[in-house]
């Protein structure tokens, strides 16, 4: 009866054990990033930006910018496509050909 008390105990050990090891591979997967917060001024459209909910940040030399605060003031849709699992940055914003140097059809007809 004593052995087979013994066995179980050895038994729920074994298992405990497994689990426990299992539950570390895991673990062993989470990588940390450590970002500070900028400080240097950013200008979107000559204005600039400043937000304390959602700071620019840099991470090892690279500026990290909210792309959804950044979109917005640029006047672009920023939506997330779940079935492409993306992020997707649309500009709206609508330019005439007056305001750029951009050749029209009458630039090339006079050529």
């Amino acid at each position: 009866m004593k052995n087979i008390h013994k066995a179980k105990f050895i038994l729920i050990g074994v298992i405990i054990g497994l689990m426990a090891s299992s539950l570390s591979v895991y673990a062993d997967e989470i990588t940390e990033y450590v970002l500070t917060k900028i400080n240097y001024t950013i200008l979107v459209n000559n204005e600039e930006y400043q937000n304390d909910e959602l700071p620019i940040l840099n991470y090892q030399g690279q500026t990290y910018i909210p792309l959804r605060s950044i979109g917005l003031l640029l006047d672009a849709k920023v939506d997330w496509n779940s079935e492409l699992r993306q992020v997707e940055l649309i500009n709206n914003s609508i330019y005439h050909k007056g305001d750029y140097n951009i050749p029209t059809d009458e630039d090339e007809n006079t050529n």
